[in-house]
């Protein structure tokens, strides 16, 4: 189900573009196209197009940095990127791109997008909505974050999500049968077991593991648990691996210590964007209510930080 990624920050992102963000953005669908090297594609303002793109937060440096290193081979993107309607359609063009999909793939979801409505397009290539996906089962939470992450990092798996699932609701065996085979099937490859949600008998697996392995490796980089002991500087941190691009996982307490896992998807001055897997909800949330214990989790329940996943780039 899941689109093919590239390895995004194996690079180290250079400089953004000098470019005229307000060039008109062209593309030819000659023999030549296919043939464009990396200096063609510079002129037509690919990357200077991303850059916008993560001015807008619908993109991270970790795509610009992949787009800049793909522009050679970048010639299959003449005839989407002429046909597309607006520059929305072309910004997720170049995400697709730089998260490594491949040129019949870009295509047909470039062919798909075309024409639509910005914002539903935008809509349907992100995992933002306040109602969002949901863990099919007990213990998927952590599958369900990686399952998010991923789609943010590749509007062709985002959209594949919203088009064949019924996100925000719980159905394992019927409407989400996909969505919920690829979170059990996750789980039972690090030794999980799944029950129904709010049932007991099941097997937590480390999410450690799963968010290095399916995560970190489309990203390049390694997670590391680490303890929130110095809160401020620890949202200092997380404030600046997210705008890196690294969408980071964090664990709340509930009380003594009931544990529950979030992910930050996107940092803005004073604000994190967070998603909760097990409501399936997305929102915004003060860096105060970090501060004060006061996250809303689980619907309605408030919480305190106590760890986050410190991203590591790799190699």
């Amino acid at each position: 189900m899941r689109a093919g990624f590239l390895v995004l920050s194996v690079l180290v992102a250079a400089g953004l573009s000098g470019c005229d963000d307000e060039a008109p953005v062209t593309a030819t669908t000659s023999s030549s196209a296919s043939k464009a090297s990396a200096s063609t594609f510079d002129a037509l303002r690919l990357p200077a197009l991303l850059e916008r793109a993560v001015s807008q937060e619908l993109a991270t440096p970790l795509h610009l940095a992949a787009l800049r290193a793909r522009l050679g081979s970048a010639g299959d993107l003449g005839e989407p990127l002429q046909r597309a309607a607006n520059d929305t359609e072309r910004m997720l063009i170049l995400k697709v791109f730089a998260a490594g999909s491949q040129p019949g793939t870009i295509k047909a979801y470039a062919d798909e997008i075309r024409g639509k409505d910005p914002a539903d397009i935008v809509r349907l290539s992100t995992m933002r909505e306040p109602d969002n996906l949901m863990q099919q089962y007990q213990q998927t939470c952590g599958e369900a974050m990686v399952q998010v992450a991923l789609a943010e990092l590749n509007p062709i798996y985002a959209w594949e999500l919203h088009k064949n699932y019924q996100l925000h609701k719980l159905d394992p065996e019927g409407a989400n049968l996909g969505l919920a085979k690829e979170q059990r099937e996750w789980l039972e490859s690090y030794g999980g077991k799944v029950t129904a949600r709010g049932a007991e008998g099941g097997i937590e697996s480390g999410l450690t593991a799963i968010l290095n392995e399916k995560l970190g490796a489309a990203i390049g980089c390694t997670y590391a648990m680490t303890p929130a002991t110095n809160l401020r500087q620890t949202l200092v941190e997380i404030t600046a691996q997210v705008k890196r691009g690294y969408p980071t996982a964090i664990r709340v307490a509930f009380g003594i210590d009931n544990g529950h896992f979030m992910l930050i998807q996107a940092a803005r001055d004073g604000a994190f964007r967070v998603y909760d897997p097990y409501y399936g909800t997305v929102r915004w949330q003060p860096t105060s209510a970090f501060e004060a214990g006061s996250l809303v989790a689980e619907s309605s329940q408030t919480a305190r930080l106590t760890h986050y996943f410190r991203s590591i780039p790799r190699g």
